[in-house]
């Protein structure tokens, strides 16, 4: 493939990120549109086996890129040991934010810069709850997102994957309905009667962290830091005339983010 990719598809191979990998395909684009996504070295192993049977699944023309966390020069980390060497076990919850930083932020951040992205493809859906539930499906932080099943149901995504065979993470058979880091991740909360079941979805993420906190890292607004304010009010003014002419919804992400890819 060329190296400039203008749209790129991030995800974690959730539920409706599975949705949107399986229509690239039957669509033909999983030639020119990438998938990348974001090995923390903190996933469960049925992640990691995962990613072979995404692969399999599809083969070629899948280009599926797998980023790993940065050191504090920037050097690529290659296992959990040698995270632990270069920042701490317990790093993802004394400092949260590096952690996201460090893990998905930031090397996400450096294959979009290489790849001259200008777009790229979320998995987030209104129907999830939270800060999602007025979520537009184009947006624009520092570059262009799109959230193209931002109004699918819970109940729909799970209909396309079945209806359609595609493969999912099989920790969904054991009751789990969003998958993220091992120590974060756990069942969600049981519905009480008259509770719609995808309120729920992303209630067993970020274990501990409070109501506050269910939002991936990837999709929260952190401080920018004194170097990067420099470049806000450049990115405000191209924010306004995006609004301006599509009445886009915007707002600036932590270092010109890269997005949890999350689904």
């Amino acid at each position: 493939m060329d190296d400039s990719h203008p749209l790129v598809q991030a995800t974690s191979f959730g539920p409706t990120g599975l949705v949107i990998l399986d229509l690239l395909s039957v669509n033909n684009l999983l030639d020119t549109v990438p998938v990348i996504t974001m090995d923390t070295l903190h996933l469960f192993q049925e992640s990691y086996t995962f990613y072979d049977t995404v692969q399999s699944h599809y083969k070629s023309p899948l280009h599926l890129t797998i980023t790993k966390p940065l050191d504090m020069i920037e050097e690529h980390i290659m296992s959990k040991a040698e995270f632990n060497d270069a920042y701490s076990s317990t790093l993802w919850k004394t400092d949260p934010k590096l952690y996201t930083k460090v893990t998905k932020l930031e090397p996400m951040h450096q294959k979009l810069e290489e790849w001259n992205a200008v777009m790229w493809i979320t998995g987030r859906r209104r129907s999830q709850g939270g800060e999602r539930v007025k979520l537009d499906v184009l947006e624009f932080k520092g570059r262009w997102k799109l959230n193209p099943l931002a109004y699918w149901s819970y109940d729909k995504v799970w209909s396309y994957i079945r209806n359609n065979n595609v493969p999912y993470n099989p920790l969904y058979d054991q009751g789990y309905t969003s998958i993220g880091d091992e120590m974060t991740t756990s069942k969600p909360e049981k519905a009480d009667e008259g509770v719609e079941h995808a309120h729920l979805e992303r209630s067993g993420r970020f274990a501990g962290f409070g109501e506050s906190n269910k939002e991936c890292g990837l999709h929260v607004d952190f401080d920018l830091d004194p170097a990067d304010n420099m470049k806000l009010d450049d990115e405000k003014d191209e924010e306004n005339e995006f609004e301006d002419a599509g009445n886009v919804t915007c707002d600036i992400d932590m270092a010109r983010q890269g997005e949890c890819a999350e689904e």
